[in-house]
């Protein structure tokens, strides 16, 4: 305020994002990252209870089998001395696992159906996408903010 004029953005106490003019692709970028979050965190969840107490062995991949046409991989390995064949979970990553590898998993002993890749069961993934998830959550909520002062500017929303 050296000359007289009142000057605006990030040296008066407004935020980065209140000042940006796009605080609408944030808070759509945010809605993005909270409900994949939200859905991966899920799905994370759902593996690691169902094979909290596995069985640990691994597994030989194969790509889709027959007509499925989900792109899911496919994983064969040992149970009682006999071969079975069952889909990893859609969220498995194709890129570290193709066809022939061999990849270490974790199945229930009643149910071998219920087969995932060990390194997608346990703390690290729960923690993974609980952190994208909160990305999601500061995102929408700094956005808000900043959608809710720009209105505030121009008069159609009252202060808190």
């Amino acid at each position: 305020m050296r000359d007289g004029r009142r000057r605006r953005g990030h040296g008066c106490g407004e935020s980065p994002v209140a000042g940006s003019a796009h605080p609408l692709a944030l808070f759509l970028a945010g809605a993005v990252f909270l409900v994949a979050g939200v859905w991966l965190l899920t799905a994370a969840a759902r593996d690691t209870l169902s094979v909290r107490y596995g069985v640990h062995t691994v597994g030989t991949v194969h790509e889709a089998r027959g007509d499925s046409g989900d792109g899911r991989l496919w994983v064969t390995f040992t149970v009682a001395g006999a071969e079975v064949t069952h889909p990893l979970p859609p969220g498995t990553n194709r890129r570290q696992a193709g066809h022939g590898d061999r990849l270490p998993i974790v199945y229930r002993a009643d149910r071998p159906e219920r087969v995932v890749a060990r390194r997608d069961v346990g703390h690290g993934p729960l923690l993974f996408w609980s952190g994208f998830t909160a990305v999601g959550l500061v995102l929408v909520g700094w956005s808000g903010l900043a959608l809710h002062r720009g209105a505030a500017r121009r008069g159609g929303v009252s202060r808190w």
